[in-house]
């Protein structure tokens, strides 16, 4: 009797599949916004996708550790959890390049086993002195993105230079992104 190749693939381990749906990564977007994407886009609550990508790190049998690490997962945005996620894992469900994804993800760069030979002059890292915070409305449109988008800034981002909106401290909502430029006048 011949196995059949739909019975092995079953047995093939959570992070060694790719995800359905593909959702590229954000210049200098957070971790957890990404995953949240992510998982968005592929049906699934992110308490199920951070354990998919890196099992090995998921406490499955400590009921009150994972009833933390989930409580953090949802409120806290510079939780280590999403650090703890392997970039090469990370690929593998995502099928992109993990140089894409050190580039895009300045949290997971360390992880990049070329990460001596990236060009990282003028690019944002993840931590102090940068902040997060949400990325443009109108460009993250542009790119088909309706979610918020939370992105690694420095400390003189604080106006999208494109369409003339305040990104900088406070604009933590769509709303709270101002319009700075005159309104044109039509007479």
């Amino acid at each position: 009797m011949m196995p059949d190749a739909r019975a092995d693939a079953r047995w093939l381990l959570p992070g060694n599949r790719q995800l359905p749906v593909l959702t590229k990564p954000v210049q200098d977007e957070t971790v957890k916004s990404y995953l949240q994407r992510l998982a968005r886009a592929n049906c699934c609550a992110i308490e199920d996708l951070v354990p998919y990508l890196a099992p090995h790190t998921w406490p499955h049998d400590d009921a009150k550790a994972s009833d933390f690490l989930i409580a953090s997962l949802l409120h806290d945005w510079t939780s280590d959890i999403y650090t703890r996620i392997g970039l090469s894992a990370l690929a593998k469900a995502t099928g992109l390049p993990e140089a894409s994804l050190a580039y895009a993800l300045p949290e997971l760069r360390d992880q990049y086993a070329d990460a001596r030979s990236m060009a990282l002059r003028e690019r944002n890292i993840a931590g102090h002195p940068n902040y997060f915070g949400l990325a443009c409305q109108r460009c993250m449109a542009a790119k088909g993105i309706t979610t918020n988008v939370y992105v690694w800034m420095r400390h003189d981002q604080n106006v999208c230079l494109r369409h003339k909106r305040w990104i900088g401290p406070g604009a933590h909502s769509a709303g709270g992104q101002l319009e700075l430029a005159k309104p044109r006048s039509t007479a």
